[in-house]
Parts: C-alpha cells; sequence; structure tokens
C-alpha cells in the first residue's frame, strides 16, 4: 500500500479530490487515502493535528506521499515532519506536483502495480513543468532479492501486438508482484506489465525478437513463468488459423484497384465489388454514418463534470463488450476465438486505470470530456501508426472503443441511420465497426453494402460468420444515393444494382428464389452436386475440431477435403500422444462414414508454430522451414500421425495430404519415409500445389500421387510475389488473377491426363465470382468453410459446365485480377 496525504486550505476542496480520486476503479487496493483540509473549526487555513492524523492514517510501509494546494500547505506538512518518529519520518515524501493532477496520477500509477520511485519520478516532472521543484526526491530503489527476470522469444506468428497484449496484462494483474517489460531487440523502455496502455505503446515485438520480463515480489517466480508460458505458446492458437479458418486471406483493397460505377440498361448505376457472403438481397438503401467522423462533434457536457459520468460509463461499456464477446464465443471455431479477443482487448484498456486518469487529467486541464476522450485515443492511434506494421491494423479496434465510449457519454448513437433500418433494408456504410455489425443483426436486414472494409478485416470475418449477405470495395460513389433507393445486392457476382429497371428486379427476384430454395435443399441433404448439364464437382469442407466437422455434414458436406491438424498440436508444450490423434481420427471417421475425409499432415512454421518443434528464427519464415520440410528435420511428426491413422477402424475412406512441396525430390523423399516405415502405402496419397515450382513440374509427380489439392491462398502470393498479409502489397494479391489460373488449368490438365483428379481447398474455392472459372477449369473438388457449403453447392447447380469452359477460357486471356472480376460480373448478373 501507498498512503497519499491531500493537504489543503479548503475542508471542502480536500474532501472533493478525495470523493473524486476514490472514483478510480481498485483505489482501495493499494492507496491509504487521508484528507486534511482547512483549520479545526472549519476554516480556511492548514491545521497542524489534521496533516499529522491524516499521516497516521495513510501510514505504509511503502511511504507516504504528501501533496499540497498553497505555500503554507507544505510549510506546516515540513513541521508536521519534525515530530514524527524516525521510522515513520524517513518514509514520508513532500512533493510540489499540482494537487488535483499529482493526486490522479499517485492513485492511478499505484492501482496500475508502479513503485513509488516511479511515482515520485512522475510526480517530480509534473513539478518541473509547472515551474515549481519537488522537495527530496527519494534514493533510487535497488532491486530486491526477490526480483526475478527473464529474456523471452516471441513465437507469436504475428507478433506480440494488441490482443496478446491484452492477454498478457490480464494474467500479470493476477499476481501482487511487481511487473515490468520492455523490447530489448529495440533497446524499448520498461513497461508496467499491468497496463494495457503502457505495454502496448512501449513493449510490443515482432515474432523472433526478445523481451525482458521483470517481476519482483514473493509470487515473481509464479509471475515469470505464466507469462514466459503465455508468450511461448498459449498466445500461439489465437493467431494461427483464425484467418485461415474464416477463409479471408486478401489484405485491405487499395485505392487503386476500387470498381467503377458503370452505366447500364438494366439499372440507373451499377457497381461491382469483392463478395463476402453470397446470396441476393433486395430492398430499399439505408444510409449510416458515423457523427464523430463525418462531421463536427460538440456534445453538451459541462466542464465541471461528476466523476461519476465518466465511472459509470466505462461500467456500462464494459458490460457491454462481454456481453458481445459472449456473443463471438457462442458462433463457435476459431475464427470466433480470435475475434473474442478484440473484445478482450478493449475490455483490459477500458479497465486500465490509466486509462481513466488520463481521460480525467485532460478534462482537469480545461479540455472537455469528449475532446479529453478523443485526445486519449488520438494518440494511442498514433502510437499504433509508428509501431511495427501489425500494431497499425489494430486502430481500427480503437476507433470501435472510442466511438462507443462516446456514445455512451454523450448519449447520441454515432452510428446515424440505424433508426430507419428494417428487414427490407439494404445497409451501406462506409467503414463498420466489429461492435456494430452485431447490432445490425437486431434489425434482420437484408444486406450490406461496405466501401472502405477490406475482405481481410474482422468485419469481413463477422460477415462470413454471420451470414450476412454483403459485398465491400465498392467505390465510395454509392453513399450518395438518398435513402429509400430500390436496390438489389447479388453477393454471388458482387453486383449492386440502383434503381433497378422493371425487368432486372423480375431477374433478380428469380434469382434469390431459386437460390434459397437450392440453399435449404443443400443443407438437408448430401447428395452429388452436379451442374446443369450433369458435370459431377464434389462440394466438402474444411475441418479442424470435431464441432466444424458436425457442421460440415449438418450443411450437407458430401465429404471433408481438408482436415487440419495443427489444433491438436498448438497452444500446448508437449506433442499429442499417437492414442489421442488416433481416437480424434476416428470419431471423425464414424461421424463421416463412406465420405471421404483429406487429412493434411501437420502444417507447422511459416505463421504457425508449437515451443516443442524447434525452428531457427528466419529472414522470412513463409520461404523457410514450413510445412514437409519440418518433417526432414522432425520426421516424428508426420510418423506418429500416420500411425495414428492406420490404428482408425474403418478407415478405408481417408486420405493423406502433404503440404507445402517444392520439388519431385520432396514427393518423393516423403513417399519413400511412409513406406519404409509403413511397408505399401496404406492409404490414398497426396500432395497441396501451393507452390508453383511443383506445379510448373507437376508431370514429373503425377506417378507417385494419387490426387492434388490446390492451396490458392500460398499459390496466389508466391505467384504474384505479393505477402498477403501486407497491406502496402494489398493492389497486387488477387487470386482471380490470370497468372493463377493459368497455373491452375496446367496443372489440372496434366493430373486428368494421367486419371487423377484435383482439388481446391484455398479462398478460391468458396469465392462466388471463382467458382465457375473453376469449374470451368475441370476441376473436381471444391473445398470451403462448413457455413458456405450450401451456397457453393446451389450455386454449382445453377450453372452449365460448358459455359463454364468458355468463361474460364476467356478469363485466361484477360490481363489483371480486376479485368478477371468485371468480366466476371457482367457474365453472371
Amino acid at each position: 500500500m501507498i498512503g497519499l496525504v491531500i493537504v489543503s486550505h479548503s475542508e471542502r476542496l480536500a474532501q472533493g479530490i478525495l470523493e473524486m480520486i476514490k472514483m478510480i476503479p481498485n483505489w482501495e487496493s493499494r492507496v491509504r487515502i487521508a484528507a486534511a483540509g482547512g483549520l479545526d473549526d472549519g476554516g480556511f487555513g492548514t491545521s497542524y493535528e489534521k496533516i499529522l492524523q491524516a499521516i497516521e492514517n495513510s501510514a505504509s510501509d511503502e511511504g507516504i506521499i504528501i501533496l499540497g494546494d498553497l505555500g503554507s500547505s507544505f510549510l506546516t506538512a515540513e513541521l508536521c515532519l519534525e515530530s514524527l518518529p524516525e521510522e515513520l519520518k524517513s518514509l514520508v515524501y513532500i512533493s510540489y506536483a499540482p494537487l488535483f493532477e499529482g493526486a490522479l496520477t499517485v492513485t492511478s500509477l499505484a492501482v496500475a502495480g508502479a513503485q513509488i520511485s516511479e511515482i515520485l519520478e512522475r510526480l517530480k516532472r509534473m513539478a518541473v513543468a509547472t515551474g515549481k521543484l519537488s522537495s527530496e526526491a527519494p534514493q533510487e530503489i535497488s532491486v530486491a532479492s526477490s526480483s526475478k527476470s527473464a529474456l523471452v522469444e516471441v513465437a507469436i506468428p504475428s507478433g506480440f501486438h494488441a490482443r496478446p497484449a491484452a492477454m498478457f496484462v490480464k494474467i500479470a494483474s493476477k499476481f501482487s508482484s511487481r511487473i515490468k517489460v520492455r523490447n530489448v531487440t529495440r533497446g524499448g523502455d520498461f513497461a508496467d506489465a499491468k497496463s494495457l496502455v503502457e505495454v502496448s505503446t512501449k513493449a510490443m515485438a515482432e515474432k523472433g525478437e526478445l523481451v525482458e520480463i521483470v517481476a519482483e515480489g514473493d509470487d515473481a517466480k509464479e509471475a515469470l513463468s505464466a507469462l514466459r508460458e503465455l508468450i511461448q505458446s498459449k498466445l500461439i492458437e489465437l493467431e494461427n488459423t483464425a484467418i485461415a479458418d474464416a477463409e479471408v486471406t486478401r489484405e485491405e483493397i487499395a485505392v487503386g484497384n476500387r470498381r467503377k460505377q458503370e452505366q447500364v440498361t438494366e439499372a440507373r448505376l451499377l457497381f461491382v465489388g469483392i463478395p463476402l457472403f453470397p446470396g441476393i438481397a433486395i430492398g430499399k438503401s439505408i444510409l449510416l454514418q458515423h457523427n464523430m467522423y463525418e462531421q463536427p462533434f460538440h456534445p453538451t457536457i459541462p466542464q465541471n463534470f461528476d466523476l461519476k459520468i465518466l465511472h459509470n460509463a466505462f461500467e456500462t461499456l464494459t458490460k457491454r463488450l462481454h456481453s458481445r464477446k459472449e456473443k463471438i464465443i457462442q458462433l463457435k471455431g476459431k475464427s470466433a476465438d480470435y475475434l473474442a479477443a478484440i473484445y478482450e482487448f478493449q475490455i483490459s484498456l477500458l479497465n486500465d486505470p490509466k486509462t481513466f486518469a488520463a481521460i480525467v487529467g485532460g478534462v482537469s486541464s480545461g479540455l472537455s470530456l469528449t475532446e479529453s476522450v478523443n485526445r486519449f485515443f488520438e494518440k494511442l492511434e498514433h502510437e499504433f501508426e509508428n509501431g511495427p506494421s501489425f500494431m497499425k491494423e489494430r486502430r481500427a479496434d480503437l476507433r470501435d472503443l472510442k466511438m462507443n465510449l462516446l456514445s455512451i457519454l454523450t448519449g447520441m448513437d454515432l452510428s446515424v441511420g440505424k433508426e430507419k433500418l428494417s428487414s427490407d433494408s439494404i445497409a451501406i456504410i462506409k467503414e463498420l465497426y466489429p461492435s456494430e455489425i452485431l447490432s445490425l443483426l437486431e434489425y434482420s436486414i437484408s444486406g450490406l453494402v461496405m466501401t472502405d472494409v477490406g475482405p481481410n478485416s474482422h468485419v469481413a470475418i463477422l460477415a462470413k460468420m454471420l451470414g450476412i449477405v454483403s459485398v465491400t470495395g465498392v467505390g465510395d460513389e454509392i453513399l450518395q444515393i438518398p435513402d429509400g433507393t430500390n436496390v438489389c445486392l447479388d453477393a454471388t457476382s458482387g453486383r449492386v444494382l440502383v434503381e433497378p429497371s422493371e425487368s432486372a428486379l423480375r431477374k433478380m427476384m428469380q434469382k434469390k428464389a431459386i437460390l434459397v430454395g437450392k440453399i435449404e435443399a443443400s443443407k438437408s441433404e448430401s447428395r452429388s452436386t452436379r451442374t446443369r448439364d450433369g458435370k459431377r464437382v464434389e462440394i466438402v469442407a474444411n475441418c479442424g475440431p470435431l464441432e466444424t466437422v458436425l457442421e460440415a455434414y449438418r450443411n450437407g458436406a458430401e465429404g471433408i477435403g481438408l482436415l487440419r491438424t495443427e489444433f491438436m498440436f498448438l497452444d500446448r508444450q508437449a506433442p499429442p500422444s499417437v492414442e489421442e490423434q488416433a481416437e480424434f481420427f476416428q470419431e471423425v471417421a464414424e461421424l463421416s462414414r463412406e465420405k471421404p475425409v483429406v487429412v493434411r499432415t501437420l502444417d507447422v512454421g511459416g505463421d504457425k508454430a508449437a515451443p516443442y518443434i524447434q525452428i531457427e528464427r528466419e529472414e522470412n519464415p513463409f520461404l523457410g522451414v514450413r510445412g514437409m520440410r519440418v518433417y526432414k528435420i522432425y520426421p516424428w511428426v508426420v510418423k506418429q500421425q500416420v500411425e495414428a491413422l492406420l490404428r482408425v477402424s474403418g478407415m478405408s475412406n481417408f486420405k493423406l495430404m502433404v503440404p507445402m512441396v517444392s520439388t519431385a525430390d520432396d514427393v518423393l523423399w516423403i513417399r519413400n519415409f511412409l513406406e519404409r516405415e509403413f511397408g505399401a502405402m496404406p492409404v490414398e496419397f497426396g500432395i497441396m500445389v501451393e507452390v508453383p515450382s511443383i506445379a510448373l513440374t507437376i508431370r514429373s509427380v503425377l506417378n507417385y500421387v494419387d490426387f492434388l489439392s490446390f492451396g490458392t491462398n500460398d499459390l496466389t502470393q508466391y505467384i504474384l510475389a505479393a505477402d498477403r498479409n501486407n497491406p502496402r502489397v494489398q493492389y497486387v494479391y488477387d487470386h482471380l488473377d490470370p497468372s493463377v489460373l493459368k497455373l491452375m488449368k496446367f496443372a489440372t490438365e496434366e493430373a486428368h491426363k494421367v486419371g487423377k483428379w484435383v482439388g481446391v481447398c484455398g479462398e478460391l474455392a468458396s469465392d462466388p465470382l471463382a467458382i465457375p472459372v473453376l469449374v470451368g477449369l475441370g476441376v473436381d473438388e471444391l473445398s470451403v468453410v462448413p457455413k458456405l457449403v450450401p451456397n457453393v453447392k446451389a450455386i454449382v447447380a445453377d450453372i452449365s459446365f460448358r459455359e463454364c469452359e468458355k468463361i474460364a477460357s476467356h478469363a485466361l486471356e484477360l490481363s489483371s485480377g480486376r479485368e478477371v472480376r468485371e468480366f466476371l460480373s457482367k457474365a453472371f448478373n
């Protein structure tokens, strides 16, 4: 505990400050506060007896800080020190920092876990800034023998950033020890490990960088152990499979790649964007806007506000964030866990005492409450902007939190237009936040059109998870149409028709009725899918944990085209036993019965890591040791997986697929290894085609494999030399680029010549615009996330193979992904 004595010439002022300080959450856990205001008879002045009594009431082993308002308050306090016993006198410090701001600083820093030496140093800087000098500054406190430290290499694929930081702070706060953390690689300053504000602005680190954690206190050893494990393993799973699970990998849409509006006969205006969740919506446009971003914002909150206003707003928003987090978790899956972590980050930031203290401090310096809130978050956004690349992507989470806080404080819904929404509305907005898309569900809107939301954003992932018919990237011109305009949204092609003609409207309504009917039928059956002219295309699912397998079959999947196994290996200190793996495979077999199941062997390295599979730090992990390259260093990994698979009863429908194959030598090595260990290849054996080199030399391996499956996410970024997670090259990455399609056509034709089947398990398989092209290229199987199985089945059943062949042939002759998309949008209107 730290003692704090507030000395003022006015009893009313001292008590007022005391009451305001007590509004800081959890103040009583770290601060013992006493007020000494006015004379004994209640008059204006300072009382020796009151100050002495306040010092005794606030006595603490860590020390007592005295703050005063006018010069005589310090003189009286110094007189009191003379009469104190030496053991107590040595613990008292007088600070000349401003009274109100100083009291806030002491309390908020103490609650956050700061040592008294750190607090005094902060007060000294405040005193100097106001033209005063602090009294005798304490000697630097040496590190106690109970102090422990550890250097930890960050293993989290996307780095130690906002969401992992929130979990780090949450764990650190459970320990009584003083804990601090810093980025050693960058030579940064220490951050208070119990303050998300400090950790997320001072201690962020990229994968492979070193962070130092220092803990001082009785449970320092336990704290270090827990935090080390958190950074090295437990946080890894959060990042590894979230985006892949949602099948969203294209980054923010570049301005130069916006689709322009077109003049057409079927509607007054036609916009073309990127589909998120396929479907057709017909309704009236409603434009949604953010007051705080679109126009000046001057709420009427008095300057001398009651601190309870802010405290209550924090409490209300915290409850809302917890509620939203629970709704996301109920959606289940890795993407749900990933998105729930956004709210965990926001909750932690909101509950950080330094957030509250900073906003109150801004008001005390003369800002309005809303100006102070904006100033605080703008400063944080600036810190994120100047941080590592992964921090820049988290700024939307900050803006979301700020928007919601201001909404509560002002009593205004900052998303103007929602009150007009109904079940036949097509919501149109420039930028949307995760909290808003959840609230849109309450209105059961027909569809959603966005202009500035990237297909890899949190909102895009949510739109897919929630099944909202939606497109993005249509261009800002659509924001000019008036509310109540007739709009047809075709999210199977990405087209938005504004004021459609009567014939276009009838055509769209017929298409919607057919699509809805087919989707509903697809959910209740898993019979084979064929095009209108009889071409067989298997529609299977990408799965991981057992619940995703269940969802796939509930939605009519004809099998499992990609069974990920990483979830069994990550987020743990030791690998799963053969028995544990066999038990999972057996459960999948019982659910699948005779349906085909393609098991992908462990795919770690690159963006996925496991603590017991040590891979040296690499400058470019995506071009390093990943996929099957790991097996050459750790052969037991693939050996145990196949051994577990062979223990499954009724596993004749199982197939084995190996990731990250680059050359014919890779194929021969893995096949020879498995045959040495298990004799003749016991199951069908295939490879993922995700490296251009293996696609170009596919003839050399076709005698050794039974099937191919295109991993189009990696294949696209390797062909175009564009990291799909790098916003600076976002305009380059497009899996419909003709170069990608031509390579797929070549490998597919070569495989078919020798009777080998070909599948697609990347994001391309679920892109509504791409499906006709893939069918036209002749692929035999499309594997998508479970939720999209019925939609993809319905799309395939509604197209003609012969027409698709012509369309694919024309697409191959175009010069860019943009041209391909525009052509396909017109072809399937």
